[in-house]
């Protein structure tokens, strides 16, 4: 698993799912291997959709590291999903600091 878990909600395979997969799939080419997501269709699993509060679709949300955070609607501005799920505007891993997203465990190590 990567440094996030993040979960799309979708409603079947409209073409506004599709452009919501496709914005989804871009940010994640953003974080390459430093990103985890799972797709859940509401229609097909209605289970889940309750279990994570769906309230409208398309949702994304960032599910770890916590505190969550859900984002609705739109999602096409890479650079503001980024911002609004709290998501680092650079590849962590493009750093060479694979810290940089964990900072309590890093200040546990006692580096700085």
């Amino acid at each position: 698993m990567g440094g996030y878990l993040l979960k799309l909600y979708v409603a079947g395979k409209s073409r506004r799912s599709e452009y919501a997969i496709a914005c989804v799939r871009r940010l994640i080419d953003h974080l390459k291997g430093y990103c985890d997501l799972q797709i859940i269709d509401v229609l097909l699993e209605p289970n889940a959709a309750l279990m994570g509060r769906v309230l409208a679709v398309p949702m994304l949300t960032k599910v770890l590291p916590g505190p969550a955070r859900r984002l609705f609607g739109d999602l096409s501005n890479t650079q503001e999903v980024l911002e609004k799920l709290k998501l680092p505007s650079e590849n962590p891993l493009n750093k060479g600091d694979h810290l940089s997203v964990y900072p309590r465990w890093r200040r546990w190590r006692g580096d700085r």
